[in-house]
């Protein structure tokens, strides 16, 4: 991996290979590969190891969804323009 790195340019010292491995599981979970199948990619036993991967998604979700434009609306307001 050394010689690799060193190609590419990449110093060692910040981007271990437990960082490409972590940036690998949680693209390919921003892409809508199922968790089940990332956790025998990386060779987890237990799921909740590989969840951990989900749970940053969820951060950077609920961050988008706090900051959308629609979420200033209020629940009452939201409702008149929903078909009875």
């Amino acid at each position: 991996m050394k010689n690799a790195y060193e190609k590419v340019n990449i110093n060692s010292d910040i981007y271990t290979i437990h960082t490409l491995r972590h940036t690998c599981a949680t693209l390919l979970y921003r892409k809508g590969i199922d968790i089940k199948i990332i956790k025998e990619l990386l060779g987890h036993v237990q799921i909740d190891t590989t969840e951990i991967y989900t749970h940053l998604y969820d951060k950077d979700v609920m961050n988008a969804l706090q900051t959308h434009s629609l979420s200033s609306f209020m629940m009452k307001d939201a409702m008149e323009f929903c078909v009875a």
